[in-house]
């Protein structure tokens, strides 16, 4: 895919500027479709979906790099466009980790939408045993929510079962991981003898 035409981008007929409701829209750089949901999703998110600007540098990448058949572990995914995107992409079936359950409605339906698959898990990734449960911190705008808060911000706190990056990695064997976790990679990743 080439880099998208920005100056076409608006006014664009599908893009969503009243979001209320549920909606499927087409993902305007990508063929995919994407379901919206104002119960879940905030009217800013809706909006920069719908006009194609939620994430289309990492859906570039995606295109890029992934081959068919490949099997992706992806670990925060937000609202499944990551997850729909990928499966269409390789064709097959992956797993998605997203500690917070309030979005998996989209994510499901981002996937059904596309006619692809995955298994969701509501958990915390970590390298190392600590904990059954840890507290993670949602915030309003979910893609703010954090295992560590800011204490300026304001979250509702959540116990998050955790898993295991080994026992992930031996259970599905994938050959592509996709993270993004919002500043949390680098900790994720610090294992002895792994190369980042």
């Amino acid at each position: 895919m080439d880099w998208p035409d920005f100056d076409r981008l608006c006014p664009r007929d599908n893009a969503v500027f009243q979001v209320r409701g549920k909606h499927v829209i087409d993902y305007p750089f990508c063929e995919m479709k994407v379901g919206l949901d104002s119960d879940i999703l905030d009217e800013k998110l809706s909006k920069l979906i719908s006009i194609g600007d939620y994430g289309l540098e990492d859906l570039l990448l995606y295109e890029k790099y992934l081959e068919p058949k490949e099997i992706v572990l992806a670990i925060g995914d937000g609202v499944g466009i990551t997850a729909a995107y990928c499966a269409k992409i390789t064709g097959e079936s992956l797993i998605v980790i997203e500690p917070k359950s309030m979005p998996h409605p989209v994510i499901e339906k981002n996937l059904t939408v596309n006619d692809v698959e995955a298994e969701i898990l509501s958990a915390f990734l970590l390298v190392e045993e600590d904990a059954e449960e840890l507290d993670f911190y949602c915030h309003s705008e979910f893609w703010l929510s954090k295992l560590i808060p800011d204490f300026l911000e304001e979250y509702t706190s959540i116990r998050v079962p955790q898993v295991f990056l080994d026992s992930l990695l031996t259970a599905h064997s994938p050959n592509v991981l996709v993270v993004d976790v919002e500043g949390a990679e680098v900790g994720l990743f610090e294992i002895k003898g792994c190369r980042t």
